[in-house]
């Protein structure tokens, strides 16, 4: 499986000047705020500076305890809080001001995403001091401030994938890809809309590897019906990937045998019902079984496991029928499989790519079938990026060894972009 592929980290430059609040006049509170939050913009120290927030806080708190329906307020002590750190104080404070004067709406939104910033920023510090808990509360609260910019759900993604809690960090990145593909896309500049092409390519790859990571998982449970359901899941987000697919054949095929074997138990009982209703739960598996085999195999064309599981599952879905022409069926596309299993010129497994600088590196598995000894068998390389296309191709020559005897192979192929699947074919 591929690493986790590595989110924005790069803190943000914080606006900290509360936009002008138009709601209401301004009273003795307000008033003596302002004054220190214009104060706090001259202080280069941090410490003054927080200090002059604090006595501007004080300020608006006395504020609202003498008139807690003044709405500006409340606007003001939302930027106060954000820029103290108080960042649900500031959700509240802001919720508040809303509720008082609905008319603050769009003013609202731009504060709101002030205070994102400072609470973005906050939650990178904590990363770059390693402390993940207080990272991801910086960045949760971020999110409750402002939900529209994606940067703090992505950096969520790793945190939570870091600290083995996979389905929070699926839910964060496909938010993370809904709003950077979403309407929020025509609203900013072109800079931005690249920046956010990317995050969208980077979200769809973590999302594939956080969802094939949870079916490795579930498969090493021996829950096969869960990792079948992760592998498509991730194949779903990254179609180029043979691993998911063919991972996906394997956690099929799994549950196929688990099946299978109750089904010999509950006949050798003479458990009619148990042996109906098995009958009736393996009868749609294996046609989705094949169906998977076949798609795996336009990538992966010479694996040997591959065919020997069409086969089967062919074979045995013909024999759960009490038609003699379905049986035939069966047994002629099992027969089909294994010929072709059989005239392969090599057997071809345990690939494996690794990217070094401009180049991939591809390892693998290379098993003589009806090839002979010493005949230069060329493997057909091609690297795909994550649209499909190919970014890099090249081909390994290999010479046959003796019959079913295994070498391993390796090759570089120049690759110019990140890789998200790979295919060959055979030639020579």
């Amino acid at each position: 499986m591929a690493r986790f592929r590595g989110l924005f980290l790069s803190a943000l430059v914080l606006l900290l000047l509360p936009a002008a609040a138009s709601a209401q006049d301004d009273n003795k509170h307000t008033r003596e705020a302002t004054k220190h939050i214009g104060l706090a913009m001259t202080r280069q120290d941090e410490a003054e500076r927080q200090e002059m927030y604090r006595q501007a806080l004080t300020a608006l708190e006395q504020g609202m305890a003498e008139d807690p329906n003044h709405a500006k307020t409340w606007f003001l002590a939302g930027s106060v809080y954000a820029a103290l750190g108080q960042f649900a104080e500031a959700d509240a404070a802001f919720d508040k001001a809303l509720e008082l004067y609905p008319e603050y709406e769009a003013e609202l939104a731009a504060e709101r995403e002030n205070a994102w910033i400072q609470a973005f920023n906050t939650g990178v510090m904590a990363m770059d001091q390693g402390d993940n808990a207080a990272a991801i509360a910086a960045l949760e609260a971020a999110n409750e401030l402002y939900s529209d910019r994606p940067e703090a759900f992505l950096n969520l993604g790793s945190l939570y994938a870091n600290a083995g809690e996979s389905a929070k960090a699926v839910e964060a990145l496909k938010k993370a890809y809904e709003i950077v593909t979403g309407p929020m896309l025509q609203q900013v500049n072109e800079e931005t809309k690249a920046q956010w092409a990317s995050y969208a390519e980077m979200a769809k790859m973590n999302i594939a590897q956080l969802s094939g990571q949870a079916g490795i998982e579930a498969f090493q449970a021996e829950n096969y019906v869960e990792a079948a359901a992760m592998f498509k899941a991730a194949a779903e987000e990254n179609p180029h990937s043979r691993d998911f697919r063919y991972n996906y054949v394997q956690a099929l095929f799994a549950n196929v045998q688990m099946l299978e074997e109750q089904l010999d138990s509950a006949r050798s009982k003479q458990q009619t019902a148990e042996v109906e209703r098995l009958e009736n739960e393996l009868r749609p598996l294996y046609p989705q079984v094949i169906a998977a085999v076949e798609d795996v195999q336009r990538v992966d064309p010479a694996n040997e496991l591959l065919y020997i599981i069409a086969a089967r599952a062919h074979r045995m879905n013909g024999l759960l029928s009490d038609d003699a022409a379905v049986q035939k069926a069966g047994q002629d596309k099992a027969l089909e499989f294994l010929t072709k299993r059989q005239n392969l010129p090599v057997y071809i497994d345990q690939v494996g790519i690794r990217t070094e600088g401009s180049e991939a590196v591809v390892t693998g598995t290379l098993t003589a079938a009806s090839a002979a000894e010493g005949t230069p068998v060329v493997i057909h390389m091609t690297l795909l990026g994550s649209d499909g296309q190919s970014i890099g191709e090249g081909d390994i020559t290999v010479n046959a060894p003796a019959a079913e005897t295994a070498v391993e192979f390796q090759g570089s192929i120049p690759v110019n972009g990140e890789i998200a699947g790979w295919k060959y074919e055979i030639r020579g």
